[in-house]
């Protein structure tokens, strides 16, 4: 959201959140005024029982009713799932229009989490998703007014996010010690259980253990000390004597390198909205391979630029990739359709066109 704001200048936002990181900065050299509350709610500072969060969801609600009563602020737009909670009534109480920026889908088994879904996306004025899967997700199972619902994909910045020769793959490889004639595969997420990064390191990489030029790249927050998932997945790995073939990064500020440097991107969440590594990765020119999470087909099966396999079946998964490793023609034909896909949907001026219809719509309604 800040990258779609931050491109057009005639826009000025009041921000409210309650955490204090590299992102303030940014907005306040920008002139946008941020406004920084205590609540705990959703931050790292601890964990709350159910009344705590209720107060602090009161507290933040009214703070939002002010600013916008203060400021004369004609749209509240509540960017996630606790961010509506924490704005949305008192938006309503200040009498303005709610924009909210659905970016998740929920699987079969969260039917609760559903309802609650169901009951923001009736009372939002507009809903804002990434994707045609993910606006059909809302139709399906949220609500049927569809007319409230509007796609915007997200921007990619193509000057960071873009496809390289093979000669200049190659230098990076070198580059970062990674063998020329490695088959690559990169996972980029943070290490959870909708994640998934441990039953595709014990069902998929497992089965890839007697073939040696085969390496996996974990990208992404990885703290075993603090995070027990991350454990878990380190230990499964020494467990089936997978040292060889598996490498965690943790978090990198080049991760364009490494979508650059690899042959494939796996994706194997149990839900999604629309992968940030999915897009970024396709930009590169480089396939993805992924679970059937939204917008997986309408990205990689629709844009004929990567695989989507059915949810949960590891073997198919596994059977894709060795599929592709022996069929270059047609992975360089998906990176080829990836590149040109990404310049259709992900392109900044493509992303604004789609914003800059809401706010006007809104306020004048």
């Amino acid at each position: 959201m800040t990258q779609i704001l931050e491109q057009d200048s005639s826009v000025n936002p009041y921000i409210l959140t309650n955490i204090q990181g590299p992102f303030n900065d940014r907005w306040k050299i920008k002139g946008w005024k941020v406004f920084v509350s205590d609540i705990k709610w959703g931050s790292s500072r601890s964990s709350q029982g159910k009344l705590s969060k209720i107060l602090d969801m009161a507290k933040s609600n009214y703070l939002a009713f002010k600013l916008l009563k203060k400021y004369r602020l004609p749209v509240l737009y509540c960017n996630d799932i606790q961010g509506y909670w924490c704005a949305y009534f008192g938006g309503k109480m200040a009498g303005r229009k709610i924009i909210f920026n659905l970016r998740d889908t929920k699987s079969a088994d969260e039917l609760f989490s559903l309802k609650k879904w169901q009951y923001i996306a009736q009372h939002a004025d507009t809903i804002v998703v990434l994707s045609q899967e993910m606006k059909d997700f809302v139709v399906q199972k949220l609500l049927t007014d569809a007319k409230k619902v509007i796609v915007s994909y997200s921007i990619v910045n193509h000057q960071m996010f873009k496809p390289v020769s093979h000669d200049e793959k190659l230098k990076k490889r070198k580059l970062y010690a990674v063998a020329s004639n490695d088959f690559v595969i990169s996972y980029v997420a943070t290490f959870n259980e909708k994640k998934a990064q441990l039953p595709f390191i014990k069902n998929v990489i497992a089965g890839f253990k007697n073939n040696e030029g085969v390496k996996f790249y974990f990208i992404g927050d990885f703290d075993t000390v603090k995070n027990p998932y991350a454990a878990e997945c380190l230990a499964a790995v020494k467990e089936l004597g997978l040292e060889s073939m598996v490498t965690f990064l943790g978090h990198i500020n080049n991760v364009d390198e490494y979508y650059k440097m690899s042959d494939l991107v796996a994706i194997a969440s149990t839900k999604e909205g629309l992968a940030r590594c999915m897009i970024e990765a396709i930009s590169c020119g480089t396939p993805v391979i992924s679970f059937d999470v939204c917008s997986a087909k309408e990205i990689l099966t629709d844009g004929h630029s990567g695989e989507v396999v059915k949810m949960g079946d590891y073997a198919g998964f596994t059977q894709k990739i060795k599929d592709l490793m022996g069929n270059k023609e047609l992975m360089q034909q998906y990176g080829a359709n990836g590149v040109k896909l990404s310049a259709e949907l992900f392109d900044k001026e493509q992303v604004l066109s789609r914003y800059d219809a809401v706010y006007p719509e809104l306020q004048e309604s």
